[in-house]
């Protein structure tokens, strides 16, 4: 056989071999099949088989699976190892009994039954698993204890950070670096983490999903974890990526956060996305203005990210005795502001939800601006931008914007942290809205790493950033996430536009629609 094939034939062993450990990976630590089958895991004969998440492995034996003492029990080490050294076994218990192979660790991972036939301890669970999870498994075993986190050495930890590049937020994209930079040039002059540096690194990505220049990087040197500092973008080629790739990915703001939450391990989003901002401005049309039970328009582009944003306020308006509510599409693109105007005015709708851009708003404006009642504008203030201050004067429409922060949020002790950095650094701060968001997600990714410990690991810091409870970074509103839980502030404020100063009047608290 000529070299190559032997190559060729290598490479794909490799290859195989290491989506065995993979798969392997997440039945250790979570329980679940990859192939979706059942695993389920017993303690005594009698006892009905339980669903595996319950009874995961690394919940005991510990991510490096070295084992974790706890209520006088001692898990043992498994780790390849430990498992197979040639001089055999003695347990605690007195119990003996020589090296593993492959075939006896699969007989006591199911049946429960060490390789001289002794039964196993009380609190080791047999699992029901089929052939293919059992190998998967033990091939994770094999690598537990010796694989080495991409992006971590002893002394540093690297962390690739994503921020706006050309076009409009091309200036923005500069300054949330720079601030970043400097925020982490302090930590580790002053600090560092368990006596790392911490290396980030750049890339201003000029837009897209996934442009090339964003594959290079991300196919570089290796990341240990991510932090998705664009200001609205792509976010959920980025979460794919990330969750096929297990890497960690913090993101500060997104357009549609909620759509990935649920699925994605991997991605925490600090602030909510369109879906929990209409939900807040449909709860606030219909406790707060002065129609108990409105009814109430929806304008949205058709596009299939929108369609659940739309669902959802739907669902909302349900929810809070809206006396009636329609869903208005426009082509992306292509909005008419006549046509929407004309829906509108049919239906008799008094409070319209807008999720268009802020020049669209103004053009419905003018175009609704003879109704009578005139409507009430409800919209995402990501979205209109500062356009909302511009539109026409001769409408007597009330316009109120939803935000998932406010400069309320800001703590003095947070906001002095901030400015003494920038003195220090003579940076600037004419987009502060957005870096105020990305050293947010900087200090929360840096208190999970902290919390992690020295022996830090991508899992660990998962763990971690679950764990965090009301986390308040002086910056933003407290985050909590959990096991199912990926977006740290589920809600959004509301505010008034008063378009004759300019400015945003605040009119609600935190709502948090349920």
């Amino acid at each position: 056989m000529p070299a190559w094939s032997w190559t060729a034939l290598l490479a794909g062993a490799v290859l195989a071999s290491s989506r065995s450990e993979q798969r392997g990976k997440q039945i250790y630590l979570r329980g679940t099949s990859p192939s979706g089958r059942e695993i389920t895991a017993s303690l005594g004969d009698s006892a009905p088989g339980l669903p595996a998440t319950s009874l995961a492995c690394g919940g005991c034996h510990g991510l490096d699976g070295l084992g974790k003492p706890e209520g006088g029990i001692v898990p043992p080490n498994v780790t390849w190892d430990s498992l197979t050294k040639p001089y055999g076994h003695r347990h605690p218990d007195g119990r003996e009994h020589q090296a593993y192979t492959e075939q006896s660790l699969r007989r006591a991972i199911t049946m429960g039954i060490d390789p001289a036939g002794n039964t196993l301890g009380v609190a080791m669970p047999r699992y029901a698993m089929s052939a293919q999870d059992a190998t998967d498994l033990i091939a994770y075993l094999k690598r537990i204890g010796k694989e080495r986190e991409p992006g971590l050495t002893d002394r540093a930890i690297r962390i690739g950070a994503i921020v706006p590049g050309e076009g409009p937020l091309e200036d923005a994209g500069r300054e949330i670096q720079a601030l970043l930079e400097a925020y982490f040039e302090e930590l580790n002059a002053q600090a560092r983490i368990h006596d790392r540096r911490v290396e980030i690194r750049f890339l201003r990505d000029p837009g897209g999903p996934l442009s090339p220049k964003l594959e290079r990087f991300l196919g570089g040197e290796g990341f240990f974890a991510l932090l998705d500092a664009r200001a609205l973008g792509a976010d959920q080629e980025l979460a794919r990526r990330a969750e096929a790739e297990e890497v960690p990915l913090v993101v500060p703001l997104a357009t549609f956060p909620e759509a990935d939450a649920g699925a994605s391990r991997h991605v925490f989003y600090l602030l909510s996305g369109l879906k929990d901002q209409g939900r807040a401005l449909v709860e606030f049309a219909a406790r707060k203005l002065d129609d108990a039970k409105p009814r109430v328009a929806i304008v949205h582009p058709q596009s299939g990210s929108f369609s659940d944003v739309v669902r959802a306020m739907e669902e909302q308006c349900r929810l809070a005795g809206c006396s009636s509510t329609i869903a208005v599409g426009y082509p992306s693109g292509g909005f008419v502001a006549a046509n929407v105007a004309e829906a509108l005015q049919k239906d008799g709708s008094q409070v319209v939800c807008f999720l268009g851009s802020g020049r669209e708003l103004q053009s419905l404006m003018a175009e609704t601006q003879a109704s009578s009642p005139a409507p009430t504008f409800m919209v995402a203030g990501a979205l209109t931008g500062r356009d909302v201050f511009d539109a026409p004067a001769g409408s007597a429409s009330r316009i109120f914007a939803a935000y998932p922060m406010l400069p309320s949020d800001r703590t003095s002790e947070g906001l002095e942290q901030l400015q003494a950095l920038v003195r220090k650094k003579r940076l600037t701060l004419r987009h502060l809205p957005l870096q105020v968001a990305a050293n947010g997600a900087a200090r929360i990714l840096v208190e999970a790493l902290r919390r992690s410990g020295r022996d830090v690991s991508r899992e660990k810091l998962l763990a971690e950033l679950e764990g965090l409870y009301e986390f308040d970074t002086g910056l933003l509103p407290p985050v909590t996430f959990g096991p199912n839980l990926r977006v740290g502030a589920p809600g959004a404020y509301v505010v008034a536009v008063d378009r004759a100063r300019r400015r945003f009047v605040p009119v609600s608290g935190w709502i948090a629609p349920k």
